[in-house]
């Protein structure tokens, strides 16, 4: 009673012991029942969103919102690849 319990979702989405080849970016490997992966049709293994009644109440404006944003970004940019750059990785918190 009155203890909070956390979770890595960070972990948890790259975690050999969830998903095989974690570290890399493998969309075959989301079997979906629905139009993108999410807590159920992932048996909670994906959870960008968090889970169960009090997952976030914006999960689907954000999953559109980043579809328009992709769109607008394809149409305005051009994209040139760039091999053997190093890109880093920051850490931090969010709320």
């Amino acid at each position: 009673a009155g203890q909070d319990i956390m979770i890595s979702v960070y972990n948890i989405h790259r975690s050999s012991k969830v998903w095989e080849r974690a570290e890399e970016f493998v969309p075959e490997r989301f079997d979906l029942e629905g139009s993108v992966p999410n807590e159920t049709n992932t048996d909670f293994r994906f959870i960008p969103f968090s889970g169960g009644p009090r997952k976030c109440v914006g999960d689907q404006f954000a999953l559109l919102e980043a579809t328009v944003a992709l769109a607008i970004f394809i149409q305005n940019l051009n994209f040139e690849l760039v091999l053997d750059r190093k890109i880093s990785m920051t850490t931090g918190a969010t709320i």
